[in-house]
């Protein structure tokens, strides 16, 4: 009997993909608005970067902390000020759909962004910096095999307070005829300001204003303070760390010789803001 000997040759075909990239993994996003008022932000993250796509045609993804969790940096209490509206992913070189958690339609690779809506309630006592994590997790599939990949998104928000303004009447005092009028025989008018500690103010008034007596006479009165400095047509200065500063507003009328007796008055503005 003749043996039949049989040869098998196997052939084994590979495919090695390089591992999923994803760069940064972690992002912080800082904003800084006045409290005081109900405002909506919107923020939007850089670009998010995934590469070595080579087998995968899909991601799913998923936002973790998606709540209205945030907590105040220096105390770690929550504050209920805040809601969080909307994440939403937006792509120039795939297709994402949100309502589904799917990303497709890409090539060698993906670039994605966030846009984040926050809604911060008004409240004149809200100040301090609070801060916000959220979760980006995505997950890919390529032969059966599930990867994930996260970026840890911090959203840092800072809460000056707002500005408050108290001030008391500027008094020019009482002259003759043909004599000066000026703050220094009467009062300084006074603005106390409130706001956040140890922040720089701007401050703007008028250089000159006219008062009227009760028969429509007016008088230049000239305006000026030396309790801040002049830097082009506004002023600067700094609250202390109390959070406060106190502006003196002195006025003069150099020349009354063809003045009108009476009894004049006026008003001007002052707006204040941090620099």
């Amino acid at each position: 009997m003749k043996k039949i000997l049989l040869m098998v040759t196997l052939l084994f075909n590979s495919i090695i993909f390089a591992e999923l990239k994803i760069n940064p993994n972690n992002m912080f996003i800082s904003e800084e608005i006045m409290g005081g008022i109900s405002r909506n932000i919107k923020i939007s993250t850089d670009t998010i970067r995934l590469k070595n796509l080579e087998g995968i045609d899909k991601f799913r993804f998923k936002i973790l902390g998606l709540d209205d969790n945030f907590e105040e940096l220096d105390s770690g209490k929550g504050e209920k000020s805040f809601s969080l509206n909307s994440f939403i992913l937006s792509s120039p070189n795939s297709r994402v759909d949100n309502k589904n958690n799917i990303i497709d339609s890409f090539s060698s690779e993906l670039f994605l962004k966030a846009s984040i809506s926050i809604m911060i309630r008004g409240n004149s006592k809200l100040s301090g910096n609070y801060r916000k994590k959220m979760t980006l997790l995505i997950e890919s599939q390529s032969l059966g095999k599930k990867d994930f990949k996260t970026v840890d998104i911090y959203i840092n928000i800072n809460i000056v307070k707002s500005l408050r303004l108290s001030t008391s009447e500027l008094d020019l005092g009482k002259a003759i005829q043909g004599e000066k009028l000026s703050s220094k025989n009467g009062s300084d008018g006074i603005l106390e300001i409130d706001g956040e500690k140890n922040k720089e103010i701007v401050v703007s008034y008028p250089s000159i204003i006219q008062i009227y007596n009760s028969n429509n006479s007016k008088l230049d009165v000239n305006l000026y303070t030396h309790d801040l400095e002049k830097i082009n047509d506004e002023y600067k200065g700094a609250l202390d760390n109390n959070g406060k500063l106190k502006v003196l507003f002195s006025g003069e009328v150099k020349n009354t010789k063809k003045t009108q007796p009476g009894y004049y008055k006026g008003s001007f503005t002052i707006k204040v803001r941090y620099d």
